[in-house]
C-alpha cells in the first residue's frame, strides 16, 4: 500500500502512536522509514497528551 501510494504521487502520512493500538509506528517504520529516502516524503505524527502526567512537561495540558 505504501508503494502504491508513493508510486501515485502523494507523500504525507500522518501517523500517532495511538492508532492500530500502538503497532502503527513500527509498520510505518518498515514500510516507509527502512525503504525510502527521507527526503521523498513528509511525515507527521502526533503527541498524545497522556504520555504527559506533570505540569514541568511541555505538553501538559
Amino acid at each position: 500500500m505504501t508503494n502504491l501510494f508513493l508510486t501515485r504521487g502523494f507523500n504525507y502520512f500522518d501517523n500517532s502512536h495511538g492508532y492500530v493500538n500502538g503497532k502503527s509506528e513500527p509498520a510505518l517504520k518498515e514500510c516507509l522509514t527502512s525503504r525510502y529516502p527521507r527526503e521523498t516524503y513528509i511525515l507527521t505524527d502526533k503527541l498524545s497528551t497522556h504520555h504527559f502526567q506533570k505540569r514541568e512537561n511541555p505538553a501538559f495540558i
